[in-house]
């Protein structure tokens, strides 16, 4: 299998924002990651360390507006073949092999006027370059069916021209041979993508596009909840592709359970029992010393898997706050269900500043440890 994800992240300046989607990428373990609207200017743009995604490609423009990117996954077999990026951010085209197959990626952030001359032009310019399987994502920032993919508690009813715009956008696409997989795979059903809190209105705007060649390839394609962007993510999963096993990693010391009152107590109780029953004549002082640290790592184990389940509960528990909250929100857009909802993913912004406190605190102490000694941090 072969997992493709399409985000409008809204700007990646921030280090919360980077950490943020760093966690939501290995969550949902996906193989390519496409994203739209990083923010990121050409030539002084913050570097993008997610793990395991090392290959990257950016297209960027002259302000810290528009961009977009695409990164591999290191276990992806891939082969670059050519690449072509918009001067302005709007659009990046990859030409490669993936798992020994030929792909034509494109990532597209359409602006938010004149999108169907705009989706006309890359269209037209990828047409001639296309080869193998032509995959195409991101914010079109219109909606092909506003009838089912816009509600607004303003504009009940979608206009005219609205319809007509997103039947020439349709049609457009079929003029390509392209389809919008998400439509097809859930043909009667509503989801949106798209969340403007100043007008509390939802939209579809992100589209995964395929050719009728590739659709039976497919084997998923679904709609996230909107959390830390104004946009949700998009997953799409392939056949004939390749997954990567997880890697193994060497236990450190927790320290955030010297925060947590009651680990604190059991680590003392523990100590004051160990020395008591232990301290005799028949143990030396080397194997007492020594043996305490067995014990005691036995207890920070115990906590740290204790208060990371607790962690991860309460996360777990703010996304599924954040998902009913937007699904009552998008069904009967009022002030007070806006309110819940803001609440639920302010309460994920909290989750995740503490989160990324934590990962910079583990920064700095493996800096600490391995500045001055050989290895990859000292050859870096």
């Amino acid at each position: 299998m072969l997992k493709i994800l399409s985000y409008n992240v809204k700007g990646l300046n921030a280090p919360v924002k980077r950490h943020s989607l760093e966690a939501e990428v290995l969550r949902l373990k996906a193989d390519v990651v496409c994203l739209q609207e990083t923010h990121f200017k050409r030539l002084a743009h913050p570097l993008l360390r997610i793990r395991n995604f090392t290959t990257q490609y950016h297209a960027t423009g002259p302000t810290r507006a528009r961009g977009v990117s695409i990164l591999i996954r290191s276990n992806v077999v891939f082969q670059l073949h050519r690449k072509i990026s918009d001067p302005q951010g709007r659009y990046l085209i990859l030409v490669c092999s993936l798992n020994h197959k030929t792909y034509t990626l494109v990532n597209v952030y359409s602006p938010n006027t004149e999108q169907l001359s705009f989706i006309s032009g890359v269209l037209h310019r990828v047409s001639l370059v296309a080869t193998g399987i032509l995959l195409i994502c991101g914010d079109l920032n219109y909606s092909i069916d506003p009838g089912r993919d816009v509600r607004s508690p303003k504009i009940p009813i979608p206009t005219k021209r609205s319809i007509r715009q997103g039947q020439k956008l349709s049609d457009l696409f079929s003029s390509h041979g392209l389809y919008d997989v998400w439509r097809l795979w859930h043909p009667g059903e509503s989801e949106f993508t798209f969340h403007s809190k100043v007008h509390n209105m939802y939209s579809r705007l992100d589209y995964f596009l395929l050719q009728g060649s590739s659709l039976p390839q497919v084997l998923h394609c679904e709609i996230l909840d909107i959390t830390w962007s104004d946009h949700a993510p998009i997953l799409l999963t392939v056949g004939e592709g390749g997954e990567g096993g997880a890697g193994k990693f060497t236990w450190r010391f927790n320290d955030s359970i010297l925060f947590d009152p009651g680990a604190l107590a059991e680590i003392e109780q523990t100590l004051k029992e160990y020395f008591v029953l232990n301290n005799t004549s028949g143990i030396t002082p080397e194997t007492l010393w020594q043996a305490h640290k067995a014990v005691l790592r036995g207890v920070c184990l115990k906590w740290a898997s204790r208060l990371n389940k607790a962690r991860q509960a309460d996360r777990l528990l703010i996304l599924s706050q954040i998902h009913l909250a937007a699904q009552a929100n998008s069904s009967d857009p009022t002030p007070a269900h806006l309110k819940t909802l803001l609440e639920a993913q302010a309460r994920l912004s909290d989750w995740n500043y503490k989160a990324l406190l934590y990962s910079q605190r583990r920064l700095k102490t493996r800096y600490y440890a391995f500045r001055d000694r050989p290895g990859r941090l000292l050859a870096r």
